[in-house]
């Protein structure tokens, strides 16, 4: 709303706000990394993230996700902080950088429990009985949210609330992938991950997760543990989300960047390799030029401006109390959030036309055309 006051409502205001959460987001990298390990540890850790095409290319998408990875890096900061320190300012940015993760998205609800997660295997009961105060936070937003739905629409699930729920997640078969299965899943969820990512990437985190088994988890590669188990509920909880939606792996950006950086300089640090410091600069090479080709190609298909066009469309052409059923299917892998954020409207993305809905919208991404049609 702030970006829209000041620069007007279009595209570019509205890209400018994942820009600059992705852009803090790299500067709260450096921060954790430099918090819980060393500087060199932060430096690497942010130059990975700069050169990945999760956040070069879907860093400025306007969506929720660039924000909510913003606000939990500047609420578990906060946390780490708290860890060594019980000053009120501290506490005061713990809070306000909580809340403001809950009010963003979905996943701002899962950083509380992946903290707790770790200081169970922490067998630390001190610190999860400090941390019980917290929890008032999501109890008391997600009713307010219920009230301020029911407010603007006369209905605790208004805005669809229930509705995108069933979508996002597998209760419904109807709603659900037609392709989504187990093996499906695990091989398109590894697909993102190398695409976005890089194999290169992907191998060092391994390495670091092997290394660390073998000779125990510090404490601070503990408190990282956080980040990787913030990733994982988005997957459980909403695999018809997951398997549609690559950018959806950026919840896993901040655990895979620091986990790699470490995993670096664990290598350079062994024996045979201490001569080998340019390996460092050789692995960022590798990364960045390994998806460098997918990358180009993403900027180059301009599929999302056919999306755009579909959903300007819908906007103008329905109505907002309209149920508007899109297929195929399979045009929602890579079109959704812009057909959802132009069209402003109720979408279902099914192959079915025996879903409860009032307009129809045919797309043929081959031919780049579409007809939407009123029943």
């Amino acid at each position: 709303a702030l970006s829209y006051k000041i620069f007007g409502i279009s595209e570019w205001s509205t890209r400018i706000v994942p820009l600059f959460a992705t852009s803090g987001s790299v500067v709260l990298i450096f921060l954790m990394g430099s918090k819980l390990w060393n500087l060199k540890t932060g430096i690497l850790a942010s130059l990975l993230a700069l050169s990945l095409p999760m956040n070069i290319y879907f860093g400025k998408t306007p969506v929720h996700e660039p924000l909510v990875v913003f606000f939990v890096l500047l609420s578990f900061l906060a946390y780490l902080y708290l860890l060594s320190s019980e000053k009120l300012i501290f506490k005061i940015w713990f809070i306000v950088a909580l809340i403001a993760a809950h009010f963003t998205t979905w996943a701002g609800f899962f950083l509380l429990p992946a903290m707790v997660l770790v200081l169970i295997i922490k067998r630390d009961k001190f610190l999860v009985k400090r941390l019980i105060p917290y929890w008032l936070i999501p109890i008391v937003i997600f009713p307010l949210y219920l009230i301020f739905s029911y407010l603007q629409t006369g209905s605790l699930i208004g805005g669809d609330l229930l509705g995108v729920f069933l979508q996002r997640s597998s209760i419904s078969r109807e709603l659900q992938p037609t392709d989504l299965n187990f093996i499906n899943y695990l091989g398109k969820i590894r697909l993102w991950f190398f695409s976005l990512y890089s194999v290169t990437l992907a191998l060092l985190v391994f390495f670091w997760f092997i290394y660390h088994i073998m000779k125990r988890f510090g404490k601070a590669d503990l408190q990282l543990l956080t980040l990787f188990f913030f990733g994982i509920p988005y997957f459980v909880f909403f695999p018809n989300a997951a398997f549609i939606n690559s950018y959806l792996v950026i919840y896993f950006m901040p655990f895979f960047v620091l986990a790699g950086s470490r995993a670096i300089w664990s290598l350079v640090e062994i024996k045979l390799l201490k001569r080998f410091i340019f390996l460092i600069p050789l692995i960022l090479f590798l990364i960045f030029f390994e998806r460098k080709p997918f990358l180009d190609a993403l900027n180059k298909s301009q599929g999302d401006k056919f999306a755009v066009e579909v959903g300007w469309a819908i906007n103008k052409q329905t109505n907002l109390e309209d149920v508007i059923l899109i297929s195929p299917f399979k045009i929602s892998y890579s079109a959704d959030k812009f057909l959802r954020f132009y069209s402003d409207r109720k979408l279902i993305y099914s192959d079915r036309d025996d879903i409860e809905h009032n307009v129809e919208v045919l797309v043929d991404t081959d031919s780049r055309k579409f007809e939407i049609i009123r029943k």
